[in-house]
């Protein structure tokens, strides 16, 4: 359902290889050379070789695939080789706690609001969704110390998934039977119950006027947030092959960013056509939250909040008694590896499930 970097556990991290240029022939010296050497004998040798360095650099350019990377809120990603994902590992640029208990299901950057609780106007906090029937809740965290400022506690036969905010709203589903519960963002007063046509209700976000939702399996629905009614449906695909469970939803810089469930991936999905434009592996980072807190029931990786108006990405886990700020760096600028192909292979095999 839905501290300092360490390198993920599959991508070999090491420095550039040194490229090393040999001579065929002993130098010979200008006595030897003489002055009868031909001029055109000179220039046809220097054609032929810049034939052979062009030639060589657009077969290496055709194998190695370069990869032009940005950052969060830069210009849109380019790749040399057109069709397939980008491929992303991690930094981690900060580490927070978080309470161990939450079920976490869905997370979400609050802006512009000043709880009793607070004391710094216009600080963001998380909103945050945690599942299990009887301990499912929604509720006010504060981002450096994990506190809970506030929460209100749903009835015992809900099952809390993923939520949102969108205008003055926050949206919530529940998983079976799901039905949709919105919320006023000041208070969490002013509940309204809808009920959706979904067999299931995983992750939800939205794209700034309707509702996206999942319900495991490889499709997305939009959703307007004021009938529940169905406008268009996203199937979710990666070179032709359907990405199910997808969990929680995260809206990134025009992109639906989503947890793949077990996995320690975020598929970077284009909501247009539905494509998988980039995965992020996050390899590694469950491990290092079973070394804080070894024997504890840490669950599997969810949660995803963005703040997009300083460009940080945040990410968590089921009962895990940490939260991290993550940068994202393209893989390849870590691997040891130069051929494009076979990363993504080696990524898909290890994020998407059969």
């Amino acid at each position: 359902m839905t501290s300092r970097f360490a390198p993920a556990a599959d991508v070999e991290v090491g420095n550039s290889p040194t490229v090393k240029m040999r001579s065929g022939h002993a130098r010979r010296s200008k006595r030897q050379l003489g002055n009868s050497f031909p001029v055109g004998a000179a220039v046809s040798f220097a054609f032929v070789f810049l034939v052979f360095v062009l030639v060589g650099m657009l077969r290496a350019s055709r194998h190695h695939g370069p990869i032009v990377p940005r950052t969060l809120g830069g210009d849109p990603m380019e790749r040399v080789n057109t069709g397939q994902p980008n491929l992303f590992t991690y930094s981690i640029v900060a580490e927070f706690d978080h309470d161990a208990t939450a079920f976490t299901q869905g997370l979400e950057v609050l802006r512009g609001q000043v709880p009793a609780s607070t004391s710094t106007p216009g600080t963001p906090t998380f909103i945050e969704s945690t599942g299990l029937r009887g301990q499912s809740t929604v509720r006010e965290v504060n981002i450096s110390t994990g506190e809970v400022l506030r929460s209100t506690r749903m009835v015992d036969q809900d099952f809390g998934e993923g939520i949102t905010r969108l205008g003055s709203k926050l949206y919530q589903v529940t998983w079976q039977g799901p039905k949709m519960i919105a919320y006023s963002v000041e208070d969490f007063s002013d509940t309204t119950t809808m009920s959706t046509h979904l067999a299931d209700g995983w992750g939800i976000t939205n794209d700034g006027s309707n509702l996206i939702v999942g319900d495991s399996t490889s499709s997305l629905y939009c959703i307007d947030p004021k009938t529940t009614n169905t406008i268009k449906r996203i199937e979710v695909t990666d070179d032709g092959r359907p990405i199910r469970w997808l969990n929680e939803l995260e809206w990134v810089d025009g992109l639906i960013y989503a947890n793949i469930w077990q996995k320690e991936c975020i598929a970077q999905i284009e909501p247009t056509t539905g494509n998988v434009v980039g995965w992020v592996d996050l390899s590694g980072l469950t491990d290092q939250v079973k070394m804080h807190s070894p024997g504890a029931p840490v669950d599997v990786l969810n949660g995803i909040a963005y703040d997009e108006v300083d460009g940080k990405l945040y990410v968590t886990g089921k009962l895990w008694p940490k939260l991290y700020e993550i940068q994202l760096r393209p893989l390849y600028v870590d691997s040891k590896k130069t051929n494009v192909d076979e990363m993504t292979a080696d990524i898909r095999r290890r994020c998407i499930v059969s």
